[in-house]
Formats: C-alpha cells, structure tokens, sequence
C-alpha cells in the first residue's frame, strides 16, 4: 500500500479566494490541496490559478473521481476538507455519483 502524504480538500465552484490562499499556504508546507470541482473552469486564468496552488483538481462528474475520492479518503490522508455549501447542493443536484460523493465527503471533514 502507497501511503499519500497529507491531504487537505478543497470543493468548491465559485472560486473562494480565501481557499486559494489557504491552499497556497499549505502547498509551501508540504500538505497537498486537492480542488474538487463540479464543472470545469471557463477562464484559463482560474485554470492557471489551480496548476499553481492546487496539487490535484479533480471533475467530480468525469470517470473514476469518485474511486480517487475513496482512496484518498480510505488512506486516511486527508486531514480536512473545506466545502462551500453551493457545491454541495451542486453535487447533489447535478451529479449521478452526488450521494456517494457527500458521504465521502462528510468522512473526510469529520476526520
């Protein structure tokens, strides 16, 4: 078994700038933020952004995110995730895999 270095995750569409400086801090620190996003971003900009402070952006909709999730998440590496609570009702509403997720997801914040 690989064992993941520290992991903390970010969910959110709406680009929280307070999550990006909390990512970018905890990149420099050796802990790897992993932005979890429903839709991908429209502007190269925000594209950008995330190459530079996140670890790992995963489309929640697209194949195998939720197996990744679970992995992460079974490897008891994530230490916290920090979740907008439009996203979450996003997940929900828009995804096939939305209960999964959440739970998943509600593991992982509750440590």
């Amino acid at each position: 078994m690989t064992v993941e270095p520290p992991v903390v995750l970010f969910a959110d569409n709406e680009n929280w700038r307070c999550f990006d400086q909390l990512a970018g801090y905890l990149r420099r620190h050796g802990i790897r933020p992993i932005r979890l996003l429903v839709r991908r971003p429209a502007s190269w900009l925000r594209r950008l952004t995330d190459r530079l402070l996140y670890d790992e952006v995963v489309m929640l909709g697209e194949p195998g995110a939720v197996e990744r999730l679970r992995r992460l998440v079974e490897s008891g590496a994530v230490l916290d995730a920090h979740l907008s609570e439009l996203t979450l009702v996003t997940i929900g509403a828009e995804l096939d895999t939305g209960p999964a997720i959440l739970d998943l997801l509600a593991v992982s914040a509750l440590g």
